[in-house]
């Protein structure tokens, strides 16, 4: 399994957007991040969509994972079609 990490940097009045960042494997999993004051503007809901529809249109599972106190990143999920959360642990 090749593991490459790709990162998307939106840029705007020179403040950094939103990051998506997502791991070429079969399965893919994001990690997204908007700059406070750009926030409730439907950017995050937009780069969501990208990243499914590049994932479906290449035969690629999408996944997303977030902390389980990351309530917005949760109801961003859910909006965005992803269901049936499981809680799991990391070691670092």
């Amino acid at each position: 399994m090749v593991s490459v990490t790709v990162t998307v940097f939106f840029i705007k009045e020179k403040w950094l957007v939103n990051v998506l960042r997502f791991y070429f494997t079969t399965i893919l999993r994001n990690d997204i991040a908007t700059h406070e004051d750009y926030r409730g503007q439907g950017l995050a809901s937009s780069i969501v969509r990208t990243f499914i529809d590049h994932c479906l249109e290449n035969d690629i599972m999408p996944r997303w994972d977030c902390d389980i106190l990351n309530k917005s990143s949760i109801k961003l999920a859910g909006k965005s079609g992803f269901g049936n959360p499981v809680q799991y642990s990391i070691f670092v």
